[in-house]
């Protein structure tokens, strides 16, 4: 991932050249530059499957999503043990 010094580079450069965005926004979005960033150095330092794969890696959403998958798993278990008693 891109260090604060990377940050503060990157955040020169869009000043010093005219792009407009609030401190606030920058901010609370630094997280999904660091992403988009590294995603971009890992398509330069090797292909865009590994800088895909870095990025679905490192993207909260995802996170979220495997923590739920035993919740799921036990949801989907359940249901189907509830049509079984149904059937019978």
């Amino acid at each position: 991932m891109p260090d604060s010094a990377s940050l503060e580079q990157l955040h020169a450069y869009l000043q010093k050249n005219g792009y407009t965005f609030t401190e606030a926004a920058f901010t609370r979005d630094t997280d999904w530059i660091k992403r988009y960033l590294a995603k971009e150095m890992y398509i330069w330092a090797f292909d865009v499957n590994e800088s895909d794969k870095v990025f679905a890696l490192t993207d909260p959403e995802v996170a979220q999503a495997v923590q739920a998958m035993p919740r799921a798993s036990a949801l989907s278990q359940n249901a189907r043990k509830v049509i079984v008693e149904r059937m019978k």
